[in-house]
């Protein structure tokens, strides 16, 4: 019996093509079924996308619910007890103000404690600028420069000086804080300018030197205006400059004698007068000692040359 070749291999190759179309079928109803999961995921998902949507706008509705009712509360309550709640601001915005103004004046007495310092001139000239109003007024002087400028003196004029603060009181008076300061001041004039500030000194060595050898304890009291920004623009000074002088000489007689004409305020201590200017002498050139040449020698008149041409 006789096979015929092509007929073998149809059989052969109809189990195989109908094993891929099954797979071909699994596979197109495992696509559909993944769709059809997809959209039933997205319906899903955009159907709690819009509860969350509708929950957030109910939320926000209470809140604003809620924050008006807060509203009405508040002005309820501020209706009932605004009074106290008045005098209370008010009174701790004084005592703020308060509590700033004596830090600035006890800043000042810690700054200026040893008086006028060269070496720290710049940060003393700089605290002055920084705390005082540029047109902060004085007992007789005006301005920020001018208590620059006095303290220089101060520090020119007198060899030593000691600031100590004794008692603080602060008071607020309207817009204002007023810091009142008892302190004395230790005081040592310098031996070539007393004669400057005092100029009768010149007259009585005795005085002079008791001056000079002293160290004068005068009593003040210092008073600061600071304004609501924390600057002061007022600085009152006030000294006993003639008590002290009594204590130091003995006698009222002996004081009056030193503050005639003085260039010193015995009621503020400003100083009225500026820093004599010295003149400098122009550089000589010293003397050079000429020696004189001996004059030129003639051998012809020695005796030596007068005999050997004898001979």
């Amino acid at each position: 019996m006789q096979i015929h070749p092509t007929s073998s291999r149809a059989e052969l190759a109809s189990p195989v093509v109908a094993d891929k179309e099954l797979e071909m079928a699994k596979l197109d109803r495992k696509r559909s079924q993944d769709r059809l999961h997809q959209r039933r995921h997205r319906a899903k998902r955009k159907q709690q996308l819009s509860a969350l949507e509708q929950d957030v706008k109910d939320l926000q509705m209470s809140v604003a619910q809620l924050g008006q009712k807060r509203q009405r509360l508040n002005n309820s309550f501020a209706g009932h007890c605004s009074p106290m709640s008045s005098v209370q601001s008010i009174e701790e915005n004084k005592k703020s103000r308060v509590d700033d103004a004596t830090k600035i004046v006890r800043e000042y007495f810690q700054v200026f404690k040893y008086g006028h310092s060269a070496i720290h001139q710049d940060a003393q000239e700089q605290f002055l600028h920084r705390v005082l109003k540029p047109d902060v007024v004085g007992v007789d002087m005006r301005g920020v420069n001018a208590f620059v400028e006095q303290w220089r003196l101060s520090g020119s004029f007198f060899w030593s000086m000691l600031l100590e603060a004794k008692s603080m009181t602060a008071r607020s008076s309207g817009d204002l804080t007023i810091v009142e300061v008892d302190a004395d001041v230790h005081l040592r004039f310098r031996a070539d300018l007393a004669t400057v500030l005092c100029p009768q000194l010149v007259h009585h060595e005795e005085l002079l030197k008791t001056i000079v050898d002293n160290v004068i304890c005068v009593g003040a009291k210092y008073t600061f205006i600071v304004e609501q920004d924390g600057q002061v623009s007022g600085l009152l000074v006030e000294i006993e400059f003639i008590n002290a002088l009594c204590r130091v000489l003995g006698s009222l007689i002996k004081a009056s004698q030193v503050i005639e004409g003085a260039q010193i305020s015995m009621g503020s201590g400003t100083i009225n007068c500026k820093l004599p200017v010295v003149p400098v002498e122009p550089c000589r050139q010293p003397k050079v000692k000429k020696t004189q040449k001996s004059p030129a020698l003639n051998y012809r008149l020695q005796l030596n040359y007068l005999l050997s041409s004898s001979s």
